[in-house]
């Protein structure tokens, strides 16, 4: 599956299985990253990913 350009929504974001993820659709080149979380680390994971992917994601709660 082509990821480079699209739009992505992920969930669970703040660690484990959905941060990697996300880390890995910003490698691939995903062009929107769409985080929802329940948790309050969700804004965190938005500023890391951020500041180490060069993304800028959306963050919903």
């Amino acid at each position: 599956m082509e990821i480079k350009g699209k739009n992505v929504l992920i969930t669970g974001s703040a660690a484990g299985i959905g941060q990697a993820t996300a880390f890995a659709l910003a490698d691939a080149g995903a062009a929107g990253i769409a985080l929802a979380d329940l948790d309050e680390k969700g804004p965190a994971a938005r500023r890391t990913l951020s500041s180490k992917k060069e993304q800028r994601p959306f963050f919903a709660r």
